[in-house]
């Protein structure tokens, strides 16, 4: 016989609800007496369509991408009102990358990486070098293989040593995608107004390395930013050669950020307005349609066009109006034209006896 407990019981021992209350009094801190800023990130992918973009290469040309987003005016106040700080105890914005193994320095990292070898070595590191801590590959590269390797290069002067091992070190081999996230304080419009300018510097980059491949692969030669990369073209066959990797001619730069869901959202209401146009023109097509009658006197086609143009004068007043204040054009002011002169129309032919269906 199963008996049902007391509605005096608790479903909840005291413990636990100790525990959720010591867990929200933390959150609490945590969110409004910490001073701590809320982050925005800013997601930078570098890939190449599935290939491997693991190489000194690659590692460059993310350093052009880190860069373009640190040189875009406003970047350096904007990180001294987050509350991270670097190791040599400076307010700036963490950045999570590849390029920590360097620093995130580019002069450090073409005096120590000469060849994809030696960039495969690095990324292979368990622990990055100068702080020691544990490196977290899923976080930095995207699909990415390991390999057992029985070599490693150790420094001995100015030179690397060869020298064989018998235990197995694991070893990147592959790596489909190279991932950076900036670490931005949420300051509200002003980060907005930063990640605009950035948006519209990663766009140039972008741009910049689409014109450079088309390029090269119309011309068979590395433009003047890439005077290392180069290509034969005359085979001992006699059919042309273009002998290069695919991270060079596939590699992309695509980048995220909260407020790319703004512009995005602001991009297809744009592309929705001339639909308003249209719905004026059908209605004005209906109207005639519904109250054209074979006779002089009650054939009322104007007056339905007026209703309609009274409507569309009406609108244009209100987001006039509204942009004028400041209110942001949203979803609901792309949709009130379209409800504003169905309910006129349907008013409209209710006051002259049609009846629509």
């Amino acid at each position: 016989m199963i008996r049902r407990p007391p509605r005096s019981t608790p479903l909840y021992s005291s413990a636990a609800s100790d525990v959720y209350k010591r867990q929200m009094k933390h959150y609490e801190w945590l969110m409004e007496d910490s001073g701590f800023n809320n982050i925005r990130p800013l997601i930078l992918i570098l890939h190449a369509h599935g290939a491997n973009v693991l190489g000194k290469h690659s590692l460059d040309k993310l350093f052009d991408a880190i860069d373009a987003v640190r040189e875009t005016p406003g970047y350096d106040d904007l990180c001294q009102r987050g509350s991270y700080k670097s190791y040599d105890n400076i307010h700036t914005c963490r950045i999570l990358s590849a390029t920590r193994f360097w620093n995130h320095d580019r002069t450090k990292f073409e005096q120590n990486i000469t060849n994809d070898e030696d960039a495969a070595m690095m990324l292979s590191r368990s622990l990055y070098p100068n702080s020691q801590t544990p490196v977290f590959r899923e976080l930095i590269l995207g699909n990415y293989e390991m390999s057992s390797s029985t070599t490693v290069y150790q420094a001995n002067g100015e030179s690397f040593v060869q020298q064989n091992i018998t235990e197995h070190l694991p070893q990147v081999h592959f790596v489909q995608s190279l991932f950076v996230r900036f670490e931005l304080p949420d300051v509200g419009a002003d980060a907005d107004e930063f990640e605009a300018r950035a948006w519209e510097a990663l766009a140039e980059l972008k741009q910049t390395w689409e014109d450079d491949n088309t390029a090269f692969l119309e011309t068979g030669h590395a433009p003047q930013s890439e005077p290392s990369v180069s290509v034969s073209t005359n085979t001992s066959n006699g059919d042309a050669d273009n002998n290069l990797p695919a991270q060079y001619l596939n590699l992309e730069l695509d980048f995220l950020s909260i407020f790319a869901y703004k512009i995005e959202n602001q991009r297809a209401l744009i592309r929705d307005l001339p639909l308003v146009g249209g719905i004026i023109l059908v209605l004005m097509i209906f109207t005639t349609l519904v109250f054209m009658k074979p006779h002089k006197v009650y054939s009322r086609s104007m007056l339905g066009c007026a209703s309609l143009a009274t409507i569309g004068i009406t609108l244009m007043f209100s987001y006039g109006l509204v942009w004028c204040i400041g209110i942001p054009f949203t979803n609901i002011a792309q949709i009130l034209p379209f409800m504003v002169m169905g309910v006129g129309v349907s008013s409209r032919a209710s006051d002259q006896g049609v009846l629509l269906i």
